[in-house]
């Protein structure tokens, strides 16, 4: 995050236990989105507090004073059907980001997220990238 331009987002994938959820940070906003396919809340005040923290610590290198509070939302991504797809839905949330973001403006990250629900073939369509990505290591 250290790094991070004006408008850049960080994307940082995370396990709450046993399940995986997306958060995405906007360090010059001091905003902090996350994507749960399987809740819209946020319900880990520990991953809270080391988000909070890493802001303090990105605003203090960067000789920013920074907001009292950050900004936190939660986006109402599409949620998924059973408890064992959260890996696929964070990738799938990635995705669609790293695809949309340059046709969106200003802090409406949420306005990617229209859908309730993914479709079967979209979820099929991030599996497909991953077992290419993991035949392509293995015969390398």
């Amino acid at each position: 995050m250290s790094g991070a331009s004006i408008n850049q987002l960080v994307l940082v994938p995370s396990c709450n236990g046993f399940h995986l959820n997306l958060t995405v940070i906007k360090p010059h906003k001091e905003i902090v989105y996350v994507l749960d396919s399987l809740s819209h809340r946020i319900c880990d005040e520990d991953w809270k507090y080391v988000m909070e923290m890493a802001l303090r610590l990105f605003n203090s290198n960067n000789g920013r004073k920074g907001r009292k509070h950050v900004q936190w939302e939660v986006i109402k991504a599409p949620r998924q059907p059973d408890a064992k797809q959260c890996g696929y839905y964070v990738m799938r949330f990635m995705r669609q980001i790293t695809k949309e973001i340059a046709m969106i403006e200003g802090d409406t990250l949420p306005s990617i997220f229209t859908k309730t629900e993914y479709s079967q073939e979209e979820i099929n369509e991030v599996r497909s990238e991953i077992a290419e990505c993991i035949q392509d290591h293995i015969y390398e």
